[in-house]
């Protein structure tokens, strides 16, 4: 059950793939001898659909660019602290990270601030399924302090 659904899963994938993806000539190609390829009978598993089109990535205009600018590191803190401090007293700061050990688990931390005092904090870790990364634990522990 679990190979079929890996061999289905991997048939998406060839039927999506882009037209200049090795593999996707190999999908199309006439058969020539008696019996198609495995490749071909894993990709005659699903219909024929429209092919992906690869394009290239696009980015926001200025999301390459240093988020410091240029600044050292304690300019930044420098800069950070004083930008916290302006922010009026009713307002909520939560701060999150994400961690993997060297075994592949996955955490996350998260602390609230308010008015320059921490009101909660906390920590988890993520299962791993599918395949937990760093940022899903980043983002799970900015929901969490939520």
């Amino acid at each position: 059950m679990a190979l079929e659904e890996i061999r289905l899963r991997f048939s998406v994938r060839l039927r999506k793939s882009d037209h200049s993806h090795p593999l996707a000539s190999r999908v199309d190609a006439p058969v020539l001898l008696r019996r198609k390829t495995r490749l071909q009978r894993t990709a005659a598993l699903l219909p024929k659909v429209e092919r992906l089109i690869h394009t290239h990535r696009r980015y926001p205009p200025g999301s390459t660019l240093d988020p410091t600018g240029g600044l050292s590191k304690e300019a930044a803190a420098t800069e950070f602290e004083a930008w916290y401090a302006s922010l009026p007293p009713d307002n909520v700061a939560i701060f999150s990270d994400g961690s993997q050990t060297c075994d592949g688990k996955v955490g996350y931390g998260f602390a609230v601030y308010q008015g320059g005092k921490e009101i909660g904090c906390g920590q988890g870790s993520l299962p791993d399924f599918p395949h937990s990364v760093v940022f899903d634990a980043e983002a799970v522990g900015a929901w969490r302090g939520l």
